[in-house]
Parts: C-alpha cells; sequence; structure tokens
C-alpha cells in the first residue's frame, strides 16, 4: 500500500512540475501578420533577393506559397510594388492574397469515417472517439 502511495505522489509532484514549467515559459505565439510583413517587407529584404520588384515578387511566392509564380502574378504584383512604393503594404497584402489563396487549395476536411460493425472476429474494434477534456 505504502508503495502505490509513493508512487502516486511521484505522479502528482511530477504533474506540479510539469504545470509550473509551462506557466514559466510560456509557449511562444506566432508572429503576427503585420511581424510578418515588416520582415518581408523591410529594405533588408528587398535587397536581398534582387533589389527589383520582379526579383522581390519572385521571393514572395517562394517564400509564403512554395511555388514559382505565373508572369501575370509577376506583372501584377510588380504594378501594385511601384504603385504602392512601400514593401511592407504590400507583404501584407500579398499574406492576405497567400492566405486565401491557401484557403482556396486546401483539400476538404475528411468526412468521419463511419462504418458499419464489423461481424468478423478478425476485425480490430473501431477507434474510440475521444471527448475534449
Amino acid at each position: 500500500m505504502r508503495c502505490i502511495r509513493i508512487a502516486v505522489a511521484v505522479l502528482i509532484l511530477g504533474g506540479l512540475s510539469q504545470v509550473r514549467a509551462e506557466a514559466a515559459y510560456p509557449a511562444p505565439r506566432p508572429p503576427s501578420l503585420q511581424d510578418q510583413a515588416e520582415y518581408l517587407g523591410n529594405e533588408d529584404y528587398f535587397e536581398a533577393h534582387g533589389g527589383n520588384p520582379r526579383d522581390y515578387v519572385i521571393a514572395l511566392y517562394a517564400d509564403v506559397l512554395g511555388r514559382p509564380p505565373s508572369e501575370a502574378e509577376i506583372q501584377r504584383w510588380s504594378e501594385r510594388f511601384l504603385s504602392c512604393g512601400n514593401g511592407v503594404t504590400l507583404a501584407r497584402e500579398f499574406l492576405i492574397f497567400a492566405r486565401s489563396e491557401r484557403a482556396a487549395r486546401a483539400p476538404a476536411p475528411d468526412e468521419p469515417e463511419c462504418r458499419p460493425p464489423c461481424t468478423s472476429h478478425a476485425c480490430p474494434p473501431p477507434p474510440r472517439h475521444r471527448r475534449g477534456r
């Protein structure tokens, strides 16, 4: 009986130290849209990627969307860069565009697996769905 009490105490104390550690070091938050736009729109990023609107737009597509842009996309975003003249503003607009493009290309979520109960004893039981804690 004493062994069980010690094991329970160890588990409880171990769990409490985990809670303390999580409170002391909270998980980092992802960068905001503005943080991302300031990084992608700063002069250093622009210069590191050719220092001209065309190469800058190609770099945005590669870094944000992971694909090369079409000529029409290069033309459209290069013209937008020249008209707004601000890399941060363009980067913010591009990030918003990228979110909508990713959402449009995302596959539809799979339907939950619904199957009739198995009558064979060789089939494993279906997985149980956990409810939120």
